[in-house]
């Protein structure tokens, strides 16, 4: 049992690796250099977004959660206040960038706060289901959002390419039914009233800090480039840049990402 588990997440963590390189060859055989650098750019801004959004939270829940084995449950409400605030302000940064810089995308700008939000909860629950040692579960989570991606913009191209419309819509579409799937099965097993503000926000909010700023640095160090080459240059310039750097990337981190995750 435990070798076929090592097996599932292995397999995951392929099939991750291989749906991320997969969306930069259908960017770059089907779509313009125009629209491949805008959706690199937006992209890398929503990935710096959503580490900022969750704010290291899955990191200290899995420090807090082996340590004292239990949260209680004002501080769970804390924490959840904490993070709803940080991810509202950031799919606001979002939506009003992306209506500045690419008034012609607004759909696309809709369904990257979408993922955003899938992303940080998949993160989140990520660290729930580890405590709880249930690898099956990681290890489909892992596959969600690049299988998300490489089916929105292959189908989405044949659906209505302009602007990523096709793609914006089967990608929302997705996205929702993930969310309600995982709220059914998992999220609505750890609700309870968040309506009492009790406890210590800047307490927690300062002990958050550090498992934040890992992640947060860690993204912009791999995505900034991608994102002021896209704001500063040209979005022609930014897919350039991002296909021959992920593409390298990916092939850095193959063994490194499937090693730690096994680990």
């Amino acid at each position: 049992m435990k070798s076929l588990k090592v097996f599932l997440l292995f397999f995951s963590q392929i099939i991750a690796l291989i749906s991320n390189l997969s969306v930069q060859i259908i960017l770059a055989n089907i779509y313009s250099t125009k629209d491949t650098g805008i959706y690199f750019s937006i992209f890398a801004l929503t990935n710096i977004l959503s580490s900022i959004g969750l704010f290291g939270i899955n990191k200290y829940y899995i420090y807090f959660k082996s340590k004292y084995n239990i949260i209680p449950n004002e501080h769970a409400k804390v924490i959840l206040h904490i993070y709803i605030i940080i991810n509202v302000i950031c799919i606001g940064v979002l939506l009003m960038w992306g209506s500045i810089q690419f008034p012609d995308y607004p759909l696309f700008i809709l369904s990257n706060t979408v993922i955003l939000m899938l992303t940080s909860i998949i993160a989140v629950l990520t660290s729930i289901v580890q405590m709880k040692n249930k690898i099956t579960v990681i290890s489909i989570l892992q596959m969600l959002i690049p299988i998300i991606k490489v089916i929105g913009l292959f189908l989405g191209f044949y659906v209505y390419s302009e602007f990523f419309r096709g793609y914006s819509i089967i990608v929302i579409l997705l996205s929702l039914l993930i969310l309600y799937i995982l709220y059914k099965n998992y999220i609505k097993k750890y609700r309870f009233n968040i309506r009492s503000f009790n406890g210590d926000y800047f307490k927690t909010f300062k002990i958050l800090i550090p498992y934040a700023f890992l992640n947060i640095f860690f993204t912009i160090y791999t995505q900034g480039n991608t994102f002021y080459i896209g704001i500063l240059e040209s979005p022609e310039k930014a897919a350039y840049f991002a296909i021959a750097y992920l593409f390298v990337n990916t092939i850095f981190i193959f063994p490194t990402s499937i090693y730690q995750k096994v680990l």
